[in-house]
């Protein structure tokens, strides 16, 4: 499976997720649903140089699917926390169509001057024949 076929597939698993606020994916212009949100996603696809082959040939790709939620500084941070907590519980120890999440973490949350931000990082595993 290639690099973009493993994005596309979290990707998938992200949009489905119930009541997700816009996301914004990488390389794409903010839209206006993006501009007006009060909590919005954002979406890096981190693929590990880790690649490894077992005895039956199989080769592990490995990486990090991080999806950061931001909101609005200075308004809380009830909202982006629990956003960040639904998206952990969402992908945790799922096997999407042969991409496996190992673990699903929140981390500290990051101030910038407009906003607060909550990446969660979403550890992932896929095994090619």
């Amino acid at each position: 499976m290639t690099n973009y076929q493993i994005n596309q597939i979290l990707l998938d698993w992200l949009n489905v997720m119930p009541q997700a606020p816009p996301i914004l994916n990488e390389n794409v212009s903010e839209s206006a649903a993006i501009k007006q949100a009060a909590i919005f996603l954002v979406t890096h696809f981190i693929p590990a140089d880790a690649e490894q082959v077992d005895y039956c040939y199989t080769e592990q790709k490995t990486g990090i699917f991080q999806v950061t939620v931001v909101g609005e500084r200075n308004k809380g941070r009830k909202s982006v926390q629990q956003m960040a907590d639904n998206i952990a519980d969402h992908f945790k120890f799922h096997n999407h169509d042969g991409v496996i999440i190992t673990k699903a973490v929140a981390a500290t949350a990051i101030t910038t001057e407009t906003q607060y931000q909550i990446p969660v990082s979403i550890y992932y595993f896929n095994k090619d024949k």
